[in-house]
Formats: C-alpha cells, sequence, structure tokens
C-alpha cells in the first residue's frame, strides 16, 4: 500500500458569504493549492490517514473550491449550491460509473473505526488523488478501492432554467442556448433557431458520439455535463489518457 501527501498553500479566509475565485475561462480556473506537484510517496497509508480528520461540510467546502468557488464549511450544505448555479447529486456506484460521469466527487472512506469523506479530483491508470483540506492524498486503486464505501456526492451545473433536461417542450431560450452551445462545441457556424428542429437532433448525436456518449438524442446529465465542460464553464475529472473510456463506451444521456 502507498500514499503520497502535498502541502501546498492557504485558502482565502472569509467571514461570510461566497467568493467566486475567479471568472471561468476556456478552462477551470484551479485554486493554486490544487496545481499539481510531485508527491513524496510514504511507505504506511494507514497509519498517516488514520490521523486525518475532515468533516462533511468541510468536503463539500472543498468540493466547492474545485469548481472556482471559496465557500466556508459552515455554509457548504447542498441547498446552497444555487447560488452557485449547481445542484447537488448522491447515490452509490462503482468507480467506473463515477469516472465515465467525468467530474470530482465526496467519497466516504472508511479507514479503522472512522468515516473520512475525501474529493476525488483525479483517477490514474493505478492510482487516485483525494483532497483533504489544503492536502493531496495520492492512493493505490486497490487501497482506495478497499476502504471507499462506494457513496458518492457530487455537484454539477444543470440547464440555464435550472432544468436536468432540454426537450422539444422546453423554452425557447432553452432551445436556443442548447443550439448555440452545440454549434460552437461542433464548430458551425450557421445562426442557431429556437425551434427543436430536426437538424437539432443531428446535432445532439454528433455532440454525444464525439463525447463518447449514449447517441440517442436526448440532452440529460450527462450531454449537459459535457456540454458545460466544452464551454470551460463546469468542473471536470483529471484523469490520465490511458484510464479515458474508449470510443466503445456507452456512458449515459
Amino acid at each position: 500500500m502507498q500514499l503520497a501527501v502535498v502541502m501546498s498553500g492557504t485558502i482565502i479566509a472569509l467571514t461570510c458569504g461566497w467568493l467566486l475565485l475567479s471568472s471561468f475561462t476556456a478552462t477551470l480556473p484551479v485554486p493554486a493549492w490544487l496545481i499539481p506537484v510531485t508527491p513524496v510517496v510514504k511507505q504506511d497509508m494507514t497509519k498517516d490517514i488514520a490521523h486525518v480528520v475532515m468533516r462533511d461540510s468541510e468536503a463539500l467546502s472543498v468540493l466547492y473550491g474545485v469548481w472556482g468557488y471559496e465557500v466556508p464549511a459552515d455554509s457548504a450544505w447542498c441547498d446552497q449550491a444555487v447560488r452557485a448555479g449547481l445542484v447537488c447529486k448522491s447515490g452509490n456506484a462503482s468507480l467506473q460509473t463515477l469516472v465515465d460521469q467525468n467530474l470530482p466527487w465526496i467519497a466516504s472512506l472508511k479507514v479503522g473505526d472512522k468515516k473520512l469523506p475525501v474529493v476525488v479530483v483525479r483517477v490514474g491508470e493505478a492510482s487516485v488523488d483525494v483532497l483533504v483540506g489544503q492536502q493531496t492524498w495520492t492512493l493505490t486503486h486497490k487501497w482506495f478501492e478497499s476502504v471507499w464505501t462506494g457513496d458518492y456526492l457530487l455537484l454539477w451545473k444543470m440547464s440555464p432554467e435550472g432544468e436536468s433536461t432540454i426537450t422539444r417542450d422546453s423554452s425557447e431560450e432553452e432551445i436556443l442556448w442548447l443550439e448555440t452551445m452545440l454549434n460552437r462545441a461542433l464548430h458551425i457556424s450557421t445562426e442557431p433557431s429556437a425551434e427543436w428542429r430536426p437538424l437539432l437532433v443531428e446535432k445532439i448525436k454528433q455532440f454525444q458520439k464525439s463525447h463518447h456518449l449514449k447517441t440517442d438524442g436526448v440532452v440529460g446529465f450527462s450531454t449537459l455535463v459535457h456540454l458545460w465542460q466544452v464551454a470551460g464553464e463546469s468542473a471536470y475529472l483529471y484523469r490520465d489518457e490511458a484510464n479515458i473510456s474508449p470510443e466503445t463506451t456507452v456512458k449515459g444521456k
């Protein structure tokens, strides 16, 4: 069993409220303390991590930070996510399922007799990077899966009107936004329309195919996540090239 721990800078302290660390650009702004540093490998993982403590609200505060928001732990709850245009999603899933969802998530580890929430930010071919406060721990897949309970909590960005899907029954504004986003992602220069047309469905399928999603023309969770990521307005899970799902993998709508 192996682990690496990296210490870096401090988070800006706030007395109240939220602070957007910086405007979203072509890539998600990453706080300086999240910039990867070559880790120092330690041998006794259990001994080291057994002394780490982080509350659920602190873990959610860290996850908000990955999204580019500074949120105090005492304000970091799911019902506050709407203030950032986000929503929480939780459940139980396999590691590969969460890798396919392509978003950082909070995982609960059972270390000894205690529960430790961590924020998963990278999944590689043989290791997993998790954040605990301002520390980055590099864990082996084998050890991570042996102590992870399989549960997850993640943040994701819904449509501009706060919907989890966009269909022919959606508002004209939503449909216009969808086609505008698809045109940008597919490098199409034609004028977008607010009507749900067969051409729009074909664009949806083309986008889904290019991102290895289920090619069904349905705009749901996975398609919205990837649209926002292409626009640079969503966090994403860092992955080694060897770990990226092949084209044959179908990852939902």
